[in-house]
């Protein structure tokens, strides 16, 4: 057991051993009291002889005031006592070594077991602990030092608070550096998964964040973090992921509204409606996303917006005039709205479409260059009209468009016969029907035949010899005799 004992005394003091009359002559209680010492100062053998003598008598003294039923602070003098003699049998450079490494040793157990804590709440890596190591470590070493100078002086405790609050501030910031750290490492681990960042732009978000953590307190890490983004990141498509709730919110909100809308505006079908909606609910996802991209007006944000509004009102174009919602403002259109009268397929309503489309990029180009003047369609729509539909589907087309303005002539050129007083043998029941199926034709063929005016001067002599009405004929006579009585009155012809 002694042997034992001294193997164990060896190695816990290092280089310091015991003598086989020493373990034989005190117990291992002071042995080992002994030991606690001399781990922290190397002594020779004489001062270790004194030492466990005064801790054997120490232990007799206890002993027999224990008998007597000492109180406890009457064994803490006794103790304190023993203290105070052996420091006597210390050098003060022995004193002043002791002290050291034995603050040393309970500022490294305690910094240890601190910042492993510390890092481990804060998710923080093995580089950080150190670092937290290193602050701890010299802050319980200087109170362990400032205790041991004196603790009876009367100025302690100021000196133990000033201590502790220049170590918390230092705390304070190391802390707040890692958390600034990991905070900033995983939102951009997090972009990187969403699309690869490059190294500048992470290191521009990066430093901008940082800054922000010190000029912007009073914020939290995500504004400032948004904030550092919006300066730094262009790419909506971080922002479409980031705020994907939001945006999505957003539109879904919007949609119901802005349907009605074009719904009351354009007499939109149910078919119309429901294929209007999924753009709508597109655009106001894609411009929900740019303006939280760029939450402030630049030049990049508003050719996004720009851009995008063309894109979406083109889609959205397309939706009214396949429902023939817009109006015959075009004869595609026209087409378009009687598509089921026409018999046309989906790869026809698809092209008139197009060809609107192109129409209006037509006019809108032409009206750029000529402000006060509107662009001449009709050529091109009547020549792109008869390449879209087949003869048939042509004639019902013209029939169609030009119907209305043919009634509308027939009604003129009677209203006109009554007025020269040409109807007394005719009934407006019959004359007006003739007139309109005259007129009709021959709208008809100046339509079929715009871009070759021989051939349309030739079919609308052939239609006026054949099909004009004989009240419409006199009319023509009538208006031919006016005109030359004008002329003869005015002096140019006399008869």
């Amino acid at each position: 057991m002694v042997a034992f004992f001294a193997t164990a005394l060896h190695f816990t003091c290092k280089a310091q051993t015991f003598s086989e009359e020493m373990l034989n002559k005190y117990p291992p209680s002071v042995i080992s009291r002994l030991a606690e010492i001399i781990v922290h100062v190397p002594l020779n053998y004489e001062t270790k002889l004194k030492i466990a003598t005064l801790y054997s008598y120490e232990d007799s003294i206890v002993t027999q005031a224990l008998m007597q039923g000492a109180q406890a602070i009457q064994i803490v003098n006794i103790k304190e006592q023993t203290w105070i003699n052996i420091q006597k049998l210390f050098s003060a450079s022995q004193l002043g070594k002791y002290y050291h490494s034995l603050c040393t040793a309970s500022a490294n157990f305690e910094a240890k077991a601190k910042a492993s804590l510390v890092a481990s709440n804060l998710s923080a890596d093995t580089s950080f602990e150190h670092k937290l190591y290193t602050l701890y470590f010299n802050q319980r070493l200087k109170i362990n030092e400032e205790l041991i100078k004196d603790a009876n002086d009367s100025l302690i405790q100021d000196k133990l608070k000033a201590v502790l609050i220049r170590f918390d501030s230092l705390e304070q910031k190391t802390i707040e550096k890692v958390r600034l750290d990991n905070y900033i490492n995983n939102r951009i681990i997090a972009l990187d998964i969403i699309k690869p960042l490059q190294p500048s732009d992470k290191q521009k978000l990066e430093n901008l964040f940082l800054n922000l953590a010190k000029t912007s307190k009073n914020s939290s890490y995500n504004d400032n973090f948004s904030d550092a983004m919006h300066r730094s990141i262009t790419d909506t498509v971080y922002y479409g992921v980031l705020y994907k709730e939001k945006i999505t919110h957003t539109a879904v909100n919007n949609v119901p509204l802005l349907t009605r809308s074009y719904v009351s505006k354009y007499q939109l079908s149910k078919d119309g409606a429901s294929k209007l909606s999924p753009l709508i609910y597109e655009r106001e996802k894609r411009m929900a996303t740019i303006a939280l991209a760029f939450p402030s007006v630049n030049k990049i944000g508003y050719e996004m917006k720009s851009s995008t509004e063309a894109y979406y009102d083109s889609l959205i174009s397309r939706v009214l005039i396949y429902d023939g919602a817009e109006g015959p403002k075009s004869q595609f259109k026209l087409a378009i709205k009687h598509k089921k009268l026409l018999s046309l397929t989906k790869d026809q309503v698809d092209l008139l479409v197009v060809k609107a489309l192109e129409l209006q990029d037509l006019k809108n180009s032409y009206k750029k260059k000529n402000e006060d003047d509107e662009y001449a369609s009709r050529n091109f729509e009547c020549t792109q009209m008869q390449k879209a539909l087949t003869e048939d589907q042509y004639d019902k087309f013209l029939s169609v468009k030009n119907n209305e303005p043919a009634i509308k002539d027939a009604i003129e050129i009677w209203k006109e016969l009554k007025q020269r007083a040409l109807t007394q043998t005719y009934d407006s029941t019959t004359v007006v029907p003739a007139i309109k199926k005259y007129q009709l034709a021959k709208r008809m063929t100046k339509d079929r035949y715009d871009n070759d005016k021989i051939r349309q001067s030739a079919n609308l002599k052939t239609i006026d010899n054949i099909m004009m009405p004989e009240p419409v004929r006199k009319l023509n006579a009538a208006r031919k005799n006016n005109n030359s009585n004008d002329k003869a009155s005015n002096g140019s012809f006399k008869w």
